[in-house]
């Protein structure tokens, strides 16, 4: 008896392999920023069916090319600037503490801190602030600052509160 192979078969495999590859082309980006590394057929092919921007450069742009330009998907030019970098502001403790006009008023706890307990001027014992109560910034001096929360006071590393974003932001 023979058997005869069907021609189905002999297609099968590589149309099921083009869909897969078309599948993960569209629908993820890693996959499709490995495909086109390593060849344009996936953008020639399945190009049109992807829905987020992608920007193909054309060559890296110079500074002092002033020709550099940028193929977005739409085919069009664009010139491009390279970016220059905004410096970030670096929080000095140092220069802060020498400036008490840029203090902020008060500061939040990150982490729960211990006050003591004050009623009429008189210490009654301690109680401990939460995370995320706000206390009064009195002082900066050796890396640690003074807080006063309900009447108490208490040195706290500056690491233990947000100080240093509300200076910033002032």
């Amino acid at each position: 008896m023979s058997h005869k192979s069907s021609t189905f078969w002999v297609f099968a495999l590589p149309v099921s392999l083009v869909i897969l590859a078309a599948a993960y082309y569209i629908k993820i980006p890693s996959a499709r920023r490995f495909i086109d590394a390593h060849t344009s057929l996936g953008h020639q092919l399945f190009g049109s069916f992807v829905h987020d921007t992608v920007i193909i450069e054309t060559k890296p742009p110079k500074d002092d090319d002033p020709l550099s330009v940028t193929i977005n998907e739409r085919g069009t030019a664009a010139n491009v600037k390279p970016a220059v970098p905004t410096p970030v502001p670096v929080f000095d403790l140092q220069k802060l503490a020498r400036d008490p006009s840029h203090w902020p008023k008060k500061v939040m706890l990150k982490k729960a801190t211990g006050f003591p307990a004050v009623v009429g001027g008189k210490v009654v014992g301690s109680l401990t602030a939460p995370v995320g109560a706000e206390a009064n910034l009195k002082m900066i001096k050796d890396g640690k600052i003074g807080l006063e929360y309900q009447g108490g006071g208490a040195l706290v590393p500056v690491e233990d509160t947000d100080l240093a974003v509300r200076a910033m932001a002032q």
